[in-house]
């Protein structure tokens, strides 16, 4: 970034941008290859490991976590490209500016989910299913217990957010904010849960299918209310999308942990 920052500044054009950030990646490969190679010295690249077969596996193991990363991707970004080619620049700075809060709250659960995975992933091979379904059940509870009285309090303040963030001429997009932020009371539930079955490497069909579902359900809604609700309409489908799903999402954790309720 700040090599980026500095050539920007220099006046230098989005090649040279481009091609420090490849000549970055490179050092990092280097890097890692170089650590991989001390930490695992036995551990070798060799072309004749390469095969169909070995690839068909690959392709086993990992296409339900390709097509769910996929549909994340258009899930995400989609909003974005509907707003910027049907709305013009400006409807697409507000859109920026509602969506900064609501993403940065979402990252900052994911250092949480992040953590959950590789504990799930060692329960799982140990086959301790009641120390998973107490990791899903305490999890869950304290992850709502953190974030729901933060995302309410943002909700709450989200006019006075935006006057002292961007100033008195946005606070008109504190609705919209509120709108975006019921997004936030939705994702603990799906993420977390999803992040404990991912460990264990379950469930990922079901997972994926959900994944396709939420995806569809978003772009649709958001393109049947875009003519009417303009903005509004984009977020509701953003939104939408998560709502519908999650009782599905639920059902899954419910029966694969053996939960009756999260109360």
């Amino acid at each position: 970034l700040f090599l980026v920052v500095t050539l920007l500044t220099l006046g230098y054009g989005y090649l040279a941008v481009v091609g420090s950030l490849l000549f970055s990646q490179l050092v990092m490969m280097i890097v890692y290859y170089r650590f991989t190679a001390k930490v695992l010295p036995d551990l070798t690249y060799k072309t004749r490991y390469i095969s169909i077969n070995t690839l068909s596996e690959i392709w086993t193991l990992s296409k339900y976590l390709l097509v769910m990363k996929s549909m994340s991707i258009v899930y995400y970004q989609t909003p974005r490209l509907l707003v910027s080619m049907f709305m013009g620049p400006v409807i697409m700075a507000f859109y920026e500016i509602i969506m900064k809060l609501p993403r940065f709250l979402k990252s900052m659960l994911g250092f949480i989910n992040s953590a959950v995975m590789p504990a799930a992933s060692e329960l799982s091979a140990e086959r301790q299913v009641e120390k998973l379904r107490k990791l899903f059940i305490l999890g869950l509870k304290y992850q709502n217990i953190l974030s729901i009285p933060v995302i309410l309090g943002a909700m709450y303040f989200s006019a006075p957010f935006l006057e002292v963030w961007v100033g008195k001429d946005f606070t008109n997009l504190a609705d919209m904010l509120r709108l975006t932020l019921i997004w936030n009371l939705i994702v603990p539930f799906i993420s977390y849960g999803g992040s404990i079955l991912l460990g264990m490497n379950k469930r990922l069909k079901e997972l994926m299918m959900l994944s396709f579902a939420t995806t569809l359900v978003s772009v649709s809604a958001s393109l049947l209310l875009l003519n009417s609700y303009q903005l509004n309409g984009v977020i509701i489908g953003f939104v939408l999308g998560s709502l519908v799903t999650l009782p599905f999402y639920l059902n899954i954790f419910l029966d694969e942990f053996k939960v009756n309720s999260f109360i």
